[in-house]
């Protein structure tokens, strides 16, 4: 009995390690997951920043057009 008892508490030992070590990576890809979803989002505002910039590039560029035909029709 005794046998059997230390057999099962090497296999529960032999589980807990595997189970910790499966913890672990978890851990670890959750971990690379938050810094490239953390990344996407900084990459994302800077995305959407650059666009906002470019609608008012094209808004300026669009007044000074008119500005040059109002000009121009004078």
């Amino acid at each position: 009995m005794d046998t059997q008892l230390n057999h099962q508490m090497m296999e529960l030992d032999r589980a807990y390690v595997e189970l910790r070590a499966a913890l672990n990576q978890r851990d670890e890809i959750f971990g690379r997951l938050d810094h490239s979803l953390n990344r996407l989002d900084i990459n994302f505002r800077k995305f959407h920043n650059s666009l906002s910039r470019l609608k008012l590039d094209i808004t300026r560029l669009g007044n000074k057009q008119r500005d040059l035909i109002d000009i121009l029709d004078q």
